[in-house]
């Protein structure tokens, strides 16, 4: 197991490598540069000169990046233009706000999704089934922003259940802890709901067609032949080898919560990475934005590492020698 893990960690960073090369020049492939925003158009020639060098854009792509990978590899992701930063300091301030609106969402995705998906697959074709089938196509098709605005519509504006937009009430920090943690559960709610949707119909999806594939082994009547509760036969048995699809889709799923934030914290105006890269985006903060994105890529890599470890877990066959 270790020497696995440790093989595994190694092979992260020649990928992380190739990832640094993509990134990079995907994003100066872009037309203009930042500093097109920043001129006026009464400056000299002179003065745009002075702005490019500033900036540091006047210098060839190649040489750029190796400028840029030198710093990342010292642990320097660059100085964000528009916030005047330092990039980890600017991602580190928002991070956590993610981090803790993904991991609500992916608990509200598995809590709901997966004994969704069990139940129907042992209700085929009854009401329930239909009713979540349903529900997942639902989940599916409709787009996160729309179904974002219908939330607030209802909750926010008509009823004023939720608060339509950030993550705390403004003057909320001088409020006592607990009322401090009760004003940010609420702010949760509605995004929460809105990014943990998609992944609730898939992991229900995906959780029904295993249950299903599993459920129709021969062990499984086996067990059922030594009189063993349904219960035990479903949730024992056929559940454990029904997650193996379920933790691949989560190892993808983890850096897809991530991207797919972006639309859902621009709607709710929610302080975390998805707004934070949007800003990247529309600034052309080139340090900021490939930090964003590198970030991201790392993420992927390490929710599939897990997938992989969790799969041990899962079914005591795999070994990892």
């Amino acid at each position: 197991m270790r020497t696995y893990l440790l093989r595994r960690i190694l092979q992260i960073i020649p990928v992380m490598f190739g990832i640094t090369i993509l990134i990079f020049f995907i994003v100066h492939a872009a037309p203009g540069d930042p500093t097109t925003k920043m001129m006026d158009p009464k400056m000299t020639v002179e003065e745009k000169i002075r702005l490019k060098e500033k900036f540091g854009v006047d210098k060839p792509v190649i040489v750029q990046y190796a400028d840029w990978i030198t710093e990342v590899m010292k642990g320097n992701l660059g100085f964000s233009w528009k916030f005047q930063r330092p990039v980890a300091q600017v991602m580190g301030e928002r991070m956590l706000s993610t981090f803790y609106l993904a991991i609500v969402s992916l608990l509200l995705a598995l809590l709901v999704g997966i004994p969704a998906g069990v139940i129907s697959a042992t209700r085929q074709y009854t009401g329930l089934d239909y009713f979540f089938t349903i529900f997942a196509l639902i989940g599916i098709s409709i787009p996160s922003f729309f179904f974002a605005l219908l939330l607030i519509k209802f909750f926010a504006i008509d009823q004023g259940i939720f608060p339509i937009s950030g993550m705390r009430t403004p003057g909320a920090s001088d409020w006592a802890v607990w009322e401090q943690v009760k004003d940010v559960s609420v702010h949760t709610v509605l995004p929460a709901i809105v990014l943990g949707l998609g992944s609730t119909a898939s992991f229900m999806r995906y959780t029904r067609s295993s249950m299903l594939e599993v459920i129709r082994q021969d062990y499984i009547r086996t067990a059922r032949s030594k009189g063993l509760s349904e219960r035990v036969v479903i949730y024992k048995h056929a559940l454990r080898n029904a997650l193996i699809p379920i933790i691949t889709l989560l190892g993808f799923w983890i850096p897809g919560l991530f991207s797919g934030a972006l639309i859902v914290e621009q709607v709710f105006a929610w302080p975390g990475m998805g707004l934070l890269g949007y800003q990247a985006v529309t600034d052309r903060d080139y340090p900021l934005l490939m930090g964003v994105n590198l970030f991201l890529a790392f993420l992927t890599l390490i929710g599939n590492l897990l997938a992989d470890l969790f799969y041990g877990l899962a079914d005591p066959r795999i070994k990892y020698d």
